[in-house]
């Protein structure tokens, strides 16, 4: 697991699976598993927006920002970034979604991916 996300009022706590390239749903007032959404290579991290109802999971693996559907989780719509879309957060001040991409990536204390064209990206809620 890497990153969490949270849906404070329909207790859903939603878990990026790097490994299993799929973001988990979890229903916290059952305390199980209720949806998984497949195939999204690289999931880095999640956000979940209440005043819209959407998800926004950034891919490590090819750079794009995958927009859901908080309650069919139907694809509404892909951003595409250079590379590595990685940590997200929320500007309450601006109501921007922020995603960090590119860049020099380290893992383990090694450089894997050189310098690069990274910065970061600003989201309204609709992509």
């Amino acid at each position: 697991m890497d990153h969490l996300g949270v849906d404070v009022k329909g207790q859903r706590l939603f878990a990026t699976a790097f490994d299993n390239h799929t973001l988990e749903v979890i229903d916290l007032k059952a305390s199980r598993q209720v949806h998984t959404i497949t195939d999204l290579g690289q999931p880095q991290s999640v956000f979940y927006d209440a005043s819209t109802n959407h998800l926004f999971v950034p891919s490590g693996d090819d750079g794009t920002v995958k927009i859901f559907d908080g309650s069919t989780f139907q694809l509404l719509q892909t951003v595409t970034l250079s590379s590595d879309a990685d940590n997200i957060r929320y500007d309450a001040r601006s109501k921007r979604i922020l995603v960090g991409y590119g860049g020099e990536k380290f893992l383990f204390g090694k450089v894997v991916r050189g310098k690069g064209d990274g910065g970061l990206a600003l989201l309204d809620s609709a992509g």
